[in-house]
């Protein structure tokens, strides 16, 4: 799901390269976690650098997969395929705080 950009509020960001095979594998890494704290994919505003470059240049994302969470600039990034769903819940949890997780 894409959100509307532009507004100056904190916001979760995933910025992929279209269709490619790290940008779907980010996607659904992220989604996987996204469940342990209560969040769907309307949490996230997905960025196709492909179709919106001005959006990375404008938040400095020069690499992708990348997840970025700030308002103007990032505040907080993790880069990858997401793959390792230790460092993703460590990430999500340095913004939304400790989640009940299923076990």
């Amino acid at each position: 799901m894409m959100t509307e950009l532009g507004a100056s509020t904190r916001r979760l960001m995933l910025f992929l390269a279209g269709d490619s095979p790290g940008s779907r594998r980010a996607r659904s890494n992220l989604a996987k976690v996204l469940g342990d704290y209560d969040l769907d994919d309307s949490a996230v505003t997905i960025v196709n650098v492909l179709s919106e470059p001005v959006v990375a240049l404008d938040m400095s994302v020069f690499a992708t997969p990348a997840l970025i969470y700030g308002a103007d600039e990032a505040e907080s990034s993790l880069y990858g395929d997401l793959s390792d769903a230790e460092t993703l819940r460590g990430f999500l949890e340095s913004i939304f705080g400790a989640r009940g997780q299923r076990a």
